[in-house]
């Protein structure tokens, strides 16, 4: 083999091994995870109140047992009656006519009593008309401050699970919490998953990690049940 064919070989190899170089590094960038996009929060607050206890069980009545019938008395033979005596018919005298003298009595006219008088009633331009139509004010509670604050704090510490990211797992959590009045989380449950279980528990862990919330006045209110949903979505890098 001539000199010029072996730098022809060698600059051959070069070349396909630069080009796959530059192939697997394509196809490496091209596989890199993308970074989380942020979605938008949407709440759902109303008070709570807990479902009632379940009726206890009522054990049936047991049915009473029927009394035993008392036997038939015996049929005696009813005797003969005997025959009656007829009696003499006795007719009566005649009585005597009396004549009875009836006064005329006139019977003292009574006058009709006097009509009731009307109840008073009170003219609808009065001082008290206003009074029934006054309106009530207005006591539901305003819980825009606390959907502002865990909004903002749930921001902050939220956090996408590595091995959701290198899957490309996505989904929303939806879960439900239970605050008392001194902003202690009572309770919290998954209503809605996402499918994966690793991006549920860190919904949860998020949530746990935002309590207690400050509360200075409870507005009458001991407890209060929070939707929130945790929304996990990857963004794609633009290629």
């Amino acid at each position: 083999m001539t000199p010029l064919a072996r730098r022809l070989n060698g600059f051959g190899l070069s070349l396909l091994t630069h080009a796959s170089l530059a192939g697997a590094a394509l196809w490496l960038w091209y596989r890199q995870p993308p970074t989380p996009e942020a979605e938008p929060i949407r709440w759902e607050i109303s008070l709570y109140s807990p479902a009632p206890p379940a009726p206890a069980e009522v054990a049936p009545r047991p049915e009473p047992t029927p009394a035993p019938k008392p036997p038939k008395p015996k049929l005696q033979a009813k005797p003969k009656p005997r025959p009656k005596p007829k009696a003499k018919l006795i007719e009566p005298a005649p009585p005597k006519p009396v004549t009875r003298y009836l006064a005329a009595e006139t019977a003292p006219e009574v006058p009709p009593p006097a009509p009731a008088p009307a109840p008073a009633t009170l003219a609808a331009n009065g001082p008290l008309a206003g009074l029934a139509n006054a309106a009530q004010p207005d006591l539901k509670p305003d819980f825009d401050w606390l959907r502002r604050y865990l909004a903002d704090r749930i921001r902050e510490n939220r956090r996408y699970p590595g091995e959701a990211r290198r899957r490309g797992w996505e989904g929303q959590v939806l879960i439900r919490a239970v605050i008392g009045g001194k902003g202690d989380l009572l309770e919290a449950e998954i209503v809605r998953s996402s499918g994966h279980a690793v991006l549920d528990d860190e919904a949860l862990a998020t949530l746990r990690r935002v309590m207690p919330v400050p509360v200075s006045d409870t507005h009458g209110w001991s407890q209060v049940a929070v939707t929130i949903p945790f929304d996990y979505r990857l963004k794609r890098r633009d290629r």
